[in-house]
C-alpha cells in the first residue's frame, strides 16, 4: 500500500511539473518584446522582420522601452512581398485595451514591404502607461501566412 501510495504521489508530482513547464513554455514563446527583430528561418517562410517603432533613440523609446511620445502609426516590415488583399482592417489593426480597435487607414509600400497602421488621432496616455496591440491574422505572401501574431507597445507622455 505504502509503495503504490508513494508512486501515486511521484506520478502526480511530475505530471504537475509538466503542466507548469507546459504552460510556462507556451506564456514565454507569445510574449516578445516589440523591438526585437524576428529572425528569419528559411526562405519560404513569411515572417516579420522588423516593427516600428522600435528605435532607441533618445526622446523617442526611454531604458525601459516605453513610448514617450503621440503614436501616430505603427509599421511592420516583411521578409517577402504580401498580397495587398490580405491587409485589410478585419486582420491587421491595432488594439487599445482589450476590444477598443483604433480607428486607423491601412497603407502598404511593396517596394519596402512595409505595412503600416496610420491612426486617425495620435495615440496619448491618459497619465498611466497606454498599451496598444498590434494584431496581424491570416497575411499572406503568395506561398506563405503569418497568422494570429500581435505585439505589444507601451506608452506614456
Amino acid at each position: 500500500m505504502k509503495k503504490t501510495l508513494l508512486l501515486f504521489v511521484i506520478l502526480i508530482s511530475l505530471t504537475l511539473s509538466a503542466c507548469s513547464i507546459s504552460q510556462k513554455a507556451s506564456i514565454n514563446s507569445n510574449l516578445q518584446e516589440y523591438n526585437s527583430p524576428v529572425i528569419v528561418s528559411n526562405e519560404n517562410s513569411l515572417v516579420i522582420k522588423q516593427r516600428i517603432p522600435e528605435g532607441t533613440q533618445e526622446g523617442v523609446v526611454n531604458e525601459n522601452k516605453i513610448i514617450n511620445y503621440p503614436l501616430n502609426e505603427v509599421s511592420v516590415i516583411f521578409n517577402k512581398e504580401i498580397s495587398k488583399d490580405s491587409l485589410t482592417g478585419e486582420n491587421f489593426y491595432a488594439l487599445w485595451g482589450i476590444e477598443d480597435r483604433i480607428p486607423a487607414t491601412i497603407y502598404y509600400n511593396s517596394e519596402e514591404k512595409k505595412a503600416s497602421l496610420k491612426f486617425d488621432q495620435p495615440i496619448i496616455s491618459s497619465g498611466d502607461i497606454t498599451r496598444i496591440t498590434v494584431i496581424l491574422n491570416n497575411i499572406k505572401s503568395k506561398d506563405a501566412v503569418i497568422d494570429n501574431y500581435s505585439y505589444n507597445i507601451d506608452i506614456k507622455n
